[in-house]
C-alpha cells in the first residue's frame, strides 16, 4: 500500500491527479512499469480512479478512508498554529461555555482555514450553582445563571408589565429556592412539579416567576451546535464541483449538523473522521468533517473539529483539532476546580 500512501499524501498536498513518475521519483524508487502495475490493482480494488486516460490517478473516497485508518501520518504543528491556538485559551476567563466554544472554534477556523464546528457537553447535566435577576430597565431583565462545572449562562427577559425591585427579589428568591443545587434537567422537573402542584394557588408574582424559570430552563439545550467561518469554504469550490451552495446551506441547518454529530458518537472514538455520504444527508455530499471529544467533569465530552472538502489535508488538520480538544478539557477542567473553590461541589 506504499503506492497508495504516496497517492494520497501527494492529492491531498495539491489537488491533482498524481503520475506514476512523480512517485517514482518523489516516493519509491521503482521502475515506472512495476508503479503501474501497482496503480492498476489500486484501480481495480477501488481504492483510486484516473479522471481521464492521459491522467494521473485520484484516490476515492475508499482509498482515502484507508489511508486515513491505516497508512497517514500526522503532520507536526508549527509553533505558531500552536501557540495561536493557546492563546485563545488563555484568554478565556468568563466562564460562559458557549463564549470558549465561539472563540475556539473562530481560532480552529483561521489556522486551518476550514469552518469551525463544535457541541457542548450535555448541559442538562450541568449543576445550578447561583442564579441572580438584574433590573435592566422597567420590563427588562438580565438573569444570570452560574453551573457547575464552568457554564455562565446569561438571558435578557422582556417582561409583560412592568416589576419592581421588590418583586424582582421575591422572584429570584423563590426560583433559587427551586432550582439552585439540582442539574437543569432536575430543575425543570421540579418546576413543572411546582406549577401542576399549585396551579390554583399562584398569585400573578409566582406565575410571572415560574414563567421565567421554564423559559430561562428552556433556554439551556441539549442540542446546541455552534459553526464559525463558513464563507471560508468557497476558497475550496473548485474541490467541491458545484456544491458550495447546498453545503452552505446545510451548515444552517440543525438537524443536519446533529446527523453529523449523531455519526460521531457512534463512533465511540476520541477523534473521528466522517464524509459526507456517511451522514446520509444529499446536502454534505462532497465534504469532510474531523470532529474530537473533549470531557467536561460529570457532564460527558463535547466536541471541536472542522468542515472542509472531502479531501482536505487530514495530516495536517487532525492534530490541530485533537490539541485544540485537549486544551479545552483542560481549560473546562479549570474552571470546574475554580467553581468547586468558590461553591463547593
Amino acid at each position: 500500500m506504499v503506492v497508495l500512501q504516496a497517492i494520497v499524501d501527494e492529492y491531498l498536498r495539491h489537488n491533482r491527479p498524481v503520475g506514476l513518475r512523480l512517485i517514482s521519483r518523489k516516493y519509491i524508487p521503482l521502475s515506472p512499469a512495476s508503479i503501474r502495475n501497482t496503480m492498476a490493482d489500486l484501480e481495480e480494488e477501488g481504492y483510486v480512479y484516473q479522471p481521464h486516460t492521459s491522467a494521473g490517478r485520484v484516490p476515492t473516497l475508499k482509498g482515502l478512508r484507508f489511508f486515513i485508518n491505516h497508512l497517514m501520518k500526522r503532520e507536526q504543528l508549527t509553533p505558531e498554529a500552536l501557540e495561536k491556538i493557546l492563546s485563545s485559551f488563555s484568554r478565556a476567563s468568563s466562564g460562559a461555555i458557549d463564549e470558549l466554544l465561539r472563540s475556539t472554534l473562530q481560532v480552529l477556523s483561521q489556522v486551518t482555514t476550514y469552518i469551525g464546528i463544535g457541541a457542548p457537553p450535555n448541559i442538562q447535566r450541568y449543576v445550578i450553582k447561583e442564579l441572580g435577576i438584574l433590573k435592566l430597565s422597567r420590563r427588562r431583565l438580565l438573569v444570570i445563571v452560574v453551573m457547575y462545572p464552568g457554564y455562565l449562562k446569561r438571558n435578557i427577559v422582556q417582561m409583560d408589565h412592568e416589576v419592581t425591585s421588590e418583586e424582582i427579589r421575591c422572584i429570584g428568591n423563590y426560583l433559587r429556592e427551586l432550582v439552585v443545587g439540582y442539574t437543569v434537567e432536575e430543575a425543570k422537573k421540579r418546576l413543572q412539579k411546582e406549577l401542576e402542584e399549585e396551579r390554583n394557588a399562584f398569585n400573578n408574582l409566582l406565575k410571572y416567576a415560574l414563567g421565567l424559570g421554564f423559559e430561562i430552563i428552556e433556554s439551556c439545550r441539549e442540542d446546541e451546535i455552534y459553526v464559525e467561518g463558513t464563507t471560508r469554504l468557497v476558497v475550496y469550490s473548485h474541490l467541491l464541483k458545484g456544491r458550495l451552495d447546498k453545503i452552505l446551506a446545510a451548515m444552517e441547518k440543525r438537524m443536519v449538523l446533529l446527523s453529523v454529530l449523531q455519526v460521531a458518537l457512534e463512533e465511540q472514538k476520541d477523534t473521528v473522521v466522517i464524509f459526507g455520504e456517511d451522514t446520509g444527508c444529499e446536502e454534505l455530499k462532497g465534504v469532510g468533517i474531523v470532529l474530537s471529544r473533549f470531557d467536561s467533569r460529570d457532564t460527558g465530552a463535547g466536541f471541536v473539529g472542522v468542515v472542509g472538502p472531502a479531501y482536505m489535508n487530514y495530516p495536517r488538520v487532525l492534530p490541530i483539532v485533537e490539541v485544540t480538544a485537549k486544551a479545552m478539557s483542560g481549560t473546562l477542567g479549570e474552571l470546574a476546580m475554580e467553581m468547586e473553590g468558590g461553591y463547593g461541589r
